[in-house]
Parts: C-alpha cells; sequence; structure tokens
C-alpha cells in the first residue's frame, strides 16, 4: 500500500487530512473553574475531596456544570460546552447522551459518550442509584468512591460497602473496580470471608462486565490512607474461578504471620530441653501422631507457644483431619463395589478399575469378625464365584495386606490414572502447619490394598516453607519420622511429596510445591542425590524472569505508539492506513484492501452497522458487531461512490471486531494495564525507577 502513489487520491484527501489535522491542532478551554479539595468550595458538598481537585466547564445555556479530573486546554481559549441531550440538575450534567467541546471556530475537540451523574461521565448507567461519596487522589492515581448497598451477612449484619473506581481519559470506568468492605470485627476466619466474597461478587456483576476485582475487608474506611493501612484482608478475585480462587493476604498479615511461625518455631525448640523423657518420644519435634490423635488435645499442649498460643487441631486449604476416622473421602473418578454376606449384615468395599472384575454377592467370611456392618480384622473371605478368595487384614471394610493399618484414620480414595490409591493420615507438625499422608496403592492380584507406600505426602498451604533450608529440612526428617513409624521400619527408600491442597492427584501443578527421593542407611533417612526439585524455588526464580520481562515491556510501551499498543495485546490487528485512504486505493485499483480503524458504531441493521467516528463507514458486520459502542475492526475495505461529494464512503467487510470500553477506546493508552492483561498479572505496578 506505501508503495501505490496517485495525485488523484492525494487530491481526494487533501481536504479531510486538512480537518483532521485541525482537529488534533486545536487544544483550549475557557469557562474553566478549579474546584477547591475543601468541600467548603466545592460545588457538591456531599463529595469529599482528598488532596484531589475537578475542573468544571459550563454549558453557556444553563451553566450546567461538567466535570474533569484533568485539564488539557488553555484557560486562554474559548471552549463551548455542547449537550442539548442532556438535563440538568442540582447544576451538573445528568442521564445518557453525548457532550462536545467545541473551539471558538466551531471545530469538535473532544467528545464523551456515557452517562452522567453530578457532572461526572461513567461508561456505564448502573452507578446511576449510588450515591458518590469521595474523590481522592493517592500515589498519583485519581479516583472515586461510590456507596454501595451494604452486604448482609448469615448472621444478619449489614457491612457497609464502597466500589473504588479508576479514571482513563476523564471517564470514571466500573471495569474491574475495587471493592471495600467494612466490619468492626478486627479477626475472620475463612469461611466468613468465602461469605463476604460471595456476596460481593453479585454486586460486581451488578456494575459491569468485569473478569476480576480486588476486594479489601476492612475495619474502616479512612479516605486519606491506602487501604491495606486498615485491612484484615485482601484479594484479588476471578468471577471466573470460585470465590477467593486466587486470595492473597496483605504483605503487613504476611509478616505478622511469618513472625508468629518463627517465635512458635523457637519456642519448641526450647521447650524440647525441658521435656521430661518419658514424653519426649510421644512428642517430639511438636509432631501429632495420627496413632495417637488424643495428643491433640492432652493437657501437655495447652497454652504451649508464644503468648497463649493452643495447638489444636488445624486446617489445610479447608480440609481438618477425621480424627475420629468416621468417614472416608472418595473422589468424583474414584469408583467402588460393595459386596455383602449372605445375610447382607456385613460388607466389603473395593475399588472399581480397569482390568479387575465386578464381582457379585453374596461373599463368605471365614473366620472373620464383623464390626458396624463392616468385616473387620485379619482372615478370609471368599467370593461369590468360589475361586476368588481375599485373605488380609480387612479395615472399616477394606482389605489391606497387614495389620499395619490399624488405627491410623483413611482420608482420601482417588485414582491415579488406572491405578487404585488410598491416602492415609498419619500425622502433623501444627508449628509448620502441615499434614503428612501415606499413599496406598492397590494390587489387583491378591485384591488388597498393600501397606508398605507409594509415597509419603505432605500437605501445608504455606509454600514458603519450602523456601528456607532448615525448614525445609525439618519437613523432611519429621516425615521420614512419621512414615517409619507407619511402617514399623520395613522401608528403606520412599518417594516424599509436598501439594498445596488436600486433594489427588494434585488438581493444578502451582499446588505441587516440592518431590524427592528418600534412602535409609544404618537406620538414616537421606535425600538421594540430584532427586529432589523445589518447585516453590523454581517458580520464584521463573517469576523473577517474568516480572523481569513485564518491565522491560512497560518501558517499551511508554515510546509506543497508539497502534503499537493495540497490537501489542492483539498481533497485527490495527494498521495505521486509514479506512478512507484504503477506499480512494480501492476505487483506483477495483479491488478491496486489508484494513483496519477504531470506530464508534451508532447504528445496526441487522448484520450491518454504520458509524459516526472517526466518520461515516458502513460496516458489514457478518455477526461480529451486536451492540452500539467503540470497537476495534479488522477486515477488507472496500468503497461506495457518493453523490456530490469528492470523498468516497468506505465499507468494511468485518472479520475480526474488539469492543472497547472507553471512548476511542483509550484502555489501550493505560500501559499499566496492557502489561498486566499480557501477563496476567492484575497486581503487578512497574518500577518507576528502573
Amino acid at each position: 500500500m506505501k508503495n501505490v502513489q496517485f495525485c488523484f487520491l492525494t487530491l481526494l484527501l487533501l481536504p479531510f487530512f486538512n480537518c483532521y489535522a485541525s482537529n488534533d491542532a486545536e487544544t483550549a478551554n475557557s469557562n474553566i473553574e478549579e474546584q477547591a479539595n475543601s468541600s467548603i468550595n466545592n460545588q457538591s458538598p456531599a463529595i469529599e475531596y482528598i488532596n484531589s481537585k475537578d475542573f468544571t466547564l459550563k454549558r453557556s445555556t444553563d451553566n450546567c456544570n461538567l466535570k474533569l479530573p484533568y485539564l488539557r486546554y488553555s484557560a486562554n481559549e474559548q471552549v463551548t460546552l455542547k449537550s442539548d441531550s442532556l438535563n440538568c440538575e442540582g447544576g451538573y450534567l445528568s442521564g445518557k447522551g453525548k457532550v462536545e467541546l467545541v473551539d471558538n471556530n466551531g471545530n469538535t475537540l473532544e467528545t464523551f459518550h456515557g452517562f452522567f451523574k453530578q457532572g461526572f461521565v461513567f461508561s456505564t448507567s448502573k452507578l446511576q442509584a449510588f450515591p458518590i461519596i469521595a474523590r481522592r487522589k493517592l500515589f498519583e492515581e485519581e479516583q472515586l468512591v461510590v456507596e454501595l448497598p451494604s452486604l448482609t451477612t448469615e448472621s444478619d449484619d449489614n457491612l457497609p460497602t464502597y466500589a473504588i473506581l479508576d479514571q482513563s481519559e476523564n471517564r470514571w470506568s466500573t471495569l474491574n473496580p475495587t471493592l471495600v468492605v467494612t466490619s468492626v470485627e478486627e479477626t475472620i476466619n475463612k469461611k466468613q470471608v468465602q461469605q463476604i466474597i460471595s456476596r460481593a461478587r453479585q454486586s460486581v456483576k451488578a456494575l459491569a462486565k468485569s473478569d476480576h476485582f480486588q476486594i479489601y475487608l476492612v475495619t474502616k474506611l479512612a479516605l486519606n490512607q491506602p487501604l491495606v493501612e486498615n485491612a484484615i484482608y485482601h484479594g484479588t478475585i476471578k468471577l471466573t474461578n470460585e470465590p477467593g480462587s486466587i486470595e492473597r493476604t496483605t504483605e503487613k498479615l504476611f509478616a505478622e504471620e511469618e513472625q508468629r511461625l518463627l517465635d512458635q518455631a523457637h519456642y519448641r525448640q526450647q521447650q524440647l530441653f525441658n521435656i521430661p523423657a518419658t514424653r519426649y518420644e510421644e512428642i517430639q519435634t511438636g509432631i501429632i501422631d495420627a496413632a495417637n490423635p488424643d495428643l491433640l488435645n492432652a493437657v501437655e499442649w495447652e497454652n504451649t507457644g508464644p503468648a497463649g498460643y493452643q495447638f489444636h487441631p488445624f486446617d489445610v486449604a479447608g480440609w481438618l483431619p477425621d480424627l475420629d476416622n468416621q468417614q472416608l473421602i472418595i473422589s468424583k473418578q474414584a469408583k467402588q463395589q460393595t459386596l455383602q454376606n449372605v445375610a447382607e449384615e456385613c460388607s466389603i468395599s473395593l475399588p472399581k478399575i480397569k482390568g479387575l472384575p465386578e464381582f457379585k454377592g453374596p461373599i463368605y467370611a471365614i473366620n472373620l469378625p464383623c464390626r458396624d456392618s463392616q468385616f473387620y480384622g485379619g482372615g478370609s473371605l471368599k467370593l461369590s464365584d468360589q475361586k476368588t478368595t481375599i485373605t488380609g487384614f480387612f479395615y472399616q471394610g477394606i482389605p489391606f495386606s497387614d495389620d499395619l493399618i490399624n488405627g491410623y484414620p483413611l482420608a482420601y480414595r482417588f485414582n491415579n490414572e488406572n491405578q487404585a490409591m488410598l491416602a492415609v493420615y498419619i500425622g502433623s507438625t501444627p508449628w509448620l502447619s502441615t499434614h503428612y499422608f501415606a499413599l496406598l496403592s492397590f494390587d489387583s492380584h491378591s485384591k488388597v490394598f498393600n501397606t508398605t507406600p507409594v509415597k509419603i505426602a505432605t500437605i501445608t498451604e504455606d509454600p514458603r516453607w519450602y523456601t528456607d533450608p532448615t525448614l525445609e529440612g525439618l519437613m523432611v526428617e519429621e516425615a521420614s519420622r512419621l512414615i517409619d513409624q507407619f511402617s514399623q521400619g520395613k522401608l528403606s527408600e520412599i518417594s516424599l511429596v509436598g501439594y498445596g491442597i488436600f486433594r489427588f492427584p494434585v488438581p493444578n501443578k502451582n499446588l505441587l510445591h516440592y518431590q524427592t527421593h528418600l534412602a535409609k542407611e544404618e537406620n538414616q533417612w537421606t535425600q538421594v542425590d540430584e532427586s529432589t526439585i523445589n518447585h516453590v524455588v523454581i517458580r520464584y526464580q521463573q517469576q523473577k524472569v517474568r516480572l523481569a520481562s513485564m518491565q522491560k515491556d512497560w518501558g517499551m510501551l511508554k515510546q509506543a505508539n497508539f497502534y503499537q499498543r493495540v497490537n501489542y495485546l492483539h498481533t497485527e490487528l490495527l494498521f495505521e492506513d486509514t479506512p478512507m485512504e484504503l477506499a480512494a486505493a480501492s476505487l483506483i485499483t477495483g479491488k478491496p484492501w486489508a484494513g483496519s480503524a477504531v470506530v464508534h458504531v451508532n447504528s445496526l441493521q441487522g448484520l450491518d452497522a454504520s458509524t459516526d467516528w472517526p466518520y461515516p463507514i458502513k460496516l458489514e458486520s457478518g455477526g461480529h458487531i451486536d451492540t452500539e459502542g467503540w470497537y476495534i475492526i479488522k477486515g477488507r475495505v472496500s468503497a461506495e461512490e457518493l453523490a456530490n461529494s469528492l470523498l468516497p464512503k468506505p465499507v468494511i467487510s468485518v472479520t475480526e471486531a474488539i469492543a472497547c470500553e472507553e471512548e476511542q477506546c483509550n484502555e489501550y493508552s493505560n500501559i499499566i494495564n496492557l502489561v498486566r492483561q499480557k501477563y496476567n498479572e492484575l497486581e503487578w505496578s512497574p518500577k518507576e525507577n528502573q
């Protein structure tokens, strides 16, 4: 296209380009009044101004005001505010419509499409019913605070709730807002957080089509302070995930929790010197043995630890050990078959897996007692085919190879590929917030779970334990001791895997923390050379590289033009050739040209549409455009000749259309958000001095 030179093309487009250039060159503003920072000078007394100011432009017909956070025009220029479609309420523009800023030569300098309330411009009308309570400037960011309906908890508490909106190009956007919920309670448990998040999701969905939002639970809303100063919880919630799926505690709470755990670990080490020899083996290094669960509530554990900290049963990722051994959790993929005896008063349970026949009852016991309607103890069972006999130790109706399992809680039945597996809870380390499990596999030949574990799993929510070599070593050491106790010293090697959730196999690779292989020589467990993979450290190193790339991209985007910024997110979407240029070229060459543009769609006619910005264009949308608004479109550009006009009318057969949130797709001017979207890092901010 750049190599096609036509004098006729230049003559056709010269008037258009002159007009376009004059629009860009004009910057003017008149009737501008700077609003004071105090509520005394503020024309809307209900709105509190914190370190911020707005500028007002008056409509000449009735002195009705438009409020802008940024001033683009010189006070010496004469600017007229045109907005015939908008009402005036309380001295401010109100309602849905369009505002044009026009200079004294009649040129339109700037246009605002949207919804107006108290003179502010919004991208959606959904905030019209909610009061604006504050305008503030924090860390160089202009923000608007809107009061939402209170969130009601299950205990009928009404928690005051606010939305904090950011601006772009002088418009206030509801896309991905920050939600602030206030509570007088200074502590809150996970269940309460999940309830609040669930209700908050509904509030955000009612505001805009956001894909994520930040939420702060604070003890008070201090408009002159960062939210984190009063936060008891801070998270970023993706609306496409389960509530709280990417929760993050504030850095302040992270530091407090880390210090508490360090204090606790130090305390435990000091107390080991004062434990009587008869008790030392029972509570060695703070481990709770599953075979002795009563230790969890033993007197010796009460009030031990710093500042009255008590060792009680604790959950990891919402799961708490069932120390009473009442219920075995079975995953959705793991199927079971239950077989009963002739009298249907006692049963066993076998896995349903490929390669294992599906048996039918009745079964016949050989010197095997029944407990709670399940076979229990050592002995044999003969199945209904009279050929298959299962011999072993029966525990909760499940056959095992021997009685080593006796007394240990059965936790989780799952399948790993086509292998039936069983997770057995073998102990916990409270001051490391860690539970330990032996993973047993099913022997399809003997039809029992082998009590020689395939591997041992450690479960902890906090992956930072694996970044400290000392704590990492303690985890491995305590896991070794527990597996020795479970197997009664019969094992000489085993694999150890660290997870961040009680679910097998782990559903997300980011929840796999650690892998190593242990071998025992001369009664001492050691890690096999080159067998350790510390996924937490690897991810941390990868994140450092990722953050460096984001910083580099941000620096590049600072120098990029609008087209380059759009193409940063959408490869080869926006070209610099305008639709008018391409339409003229199409008239001359007789063929369509590939092109793209930022347009404002103001009319839909079936599968077609038309625009009023940057000029009239006919869009053969093919279903790519279904609502009016701002779009970046791509397609094949041809032309329609117009009578009594030197300029052709562009016609674009649309192949791709991306809807924009802001006027003239100005969200692509926010380069920080571009980098965040590119890398899916929703809380990232650049380092200005790098």
